[in-house]
């Protein structure tokens, strides 16, 4: 076991040992006359609560369609709530309409998480119910489009990890991934420019695939920028524990 036993599992929890910052909002709901909570955690220097109410500039079909993730991303680009993508607790974001039940998802993901640490290595795969359909995601014939060998190499590595339930391994690859591919769609339809630079951000990415012949839509920018959150709130901080959905997500 990597716990040793005279070590408390709760111990392990993120908030157990760090400050936290709770943010509650309330956004539009589809249903007319009501509203929705959005809750997440990002991690702070004091223990803190923080309420927005967003209702009326969220109450629209566009935003209803989003998920959890997209719309934090939303209130952010918005300037409705700060810009604390890369702070935030991933496996704490979630939408439950009172607080309580929110506290009860969080636990529960994280004594999953905690788990699946506790538990020998070769206890944690279930190729039947873990293992990723390459062609369900049409992969390999993602793999012969591309038709780049360190691409390829990557890219297995990581299904491997997915498929051995190392999600941290494989959410941190498929970070690298999405900027390599992206990259890549770049440099296929000649769009890389001398101004290009090295450290390329999620801005730039964006920027560049919104002009020709690309030209990304609206909603597919707010969809990229949801996926660099997952990836920043691994890559860069690594507050919580990464999970199966994030990395399902990425892929």
């Amino acid at each position: 076991s990597l716990i040793e036993p005279e070590q408390a599992d709760e111990e392990l929890f993120f908030w157990k040992n760090n400050y936290i910052k709770i943010w509650c909002i309330g956004v539009g709901s589809k249903e007319i006359g009501k509203r929705d909570l959005i809750f997440f955690a990002t991690d702070s220097r004091t223990d803190e609560f923080a309420t927005v109410d967003a209702v009326s500039k969220t109450s629209s079909p566009r935003f209803y369609k989003l998920n959890p993730l997209e719309k934090i991303n939303f209130l952010i680009e918005e300037k409705i709530i700060p810009d604390i993508g890369a702070n935030i607790i991933s496996n704490s974001v979630n939408g439950f309409s009172i607080v309580g039940y929110w506290i009860e998802y969080w636990v529960k993901e994280e004594s999953k998480s905690i788990e699946k640490l506790a538990a020998p290595s070769k206890e944690l795969v279930d190729f039947n119910s873990a293992t990723i359909r390459a062609k369900r995601y049409n992969f390999e014939e993602m793999l012969k489009k591309i038709n780049n060998e360190q691409f390829t190499i990557e890219f297995d590595e990581c299904l491997y990890a997915y498929n051995n339930e190392k999600w941290f391994v494989c959410a941190a690859g498929l970070g690298g991934i999405l900027e390599h591919l992206l990259y890549l769609i770049l440099e296929k339809n000649s769009m890389i420019d001398n101004n290009f630079p090295d450290d390329a951000t999620a801005k730039i990415y964006i920027e560049y695939l919104s002009r020709q012949p690309i030209k990304l839509k609206k909603r597919e920018k707010t969809y990229l920028r949801g996926l660099f959150l997952i990836r920043n709130s691994v890559s860069h901080y690594n507050q919580g524990f990464t999970s199966k959905d994030q990395c399902t997500n990425l892929m």
